[in-house]
């Protein structure tokens, strides 16, 4: 998970983070990624799992980041 972790923070950095409206939308990725691991392991989902939905919630809004 390193790797998706890394490729986000790569892609981020590539905006300007003092940009208000860019710095929301990474601040509401990370939010989305954990509720979906507290979500997974809520449900008790395995390990695998529980990544997929936080890589998941983490890249869900990677085309936004261009609006």
């Amino acid at each position: 998970m390193n790797n998706e972790l890394d490729f986000f923070n790569e892609f981020v950095g590539k905006f300007d983070l003092n940009v208000p409206q860019i710095m929301m939308k990474k601040e509401h990725s990370c939010r989305v990624a954990l509720n979906a691991r507290l979500l997974a392991n809520f449900l008790n989902l395995s390990e695998e799992d529980s990544n997929i939905a936080y890589v998941s919630g983490l890249f869900h809004d990677l085309g936004r980041f261009v609006q």
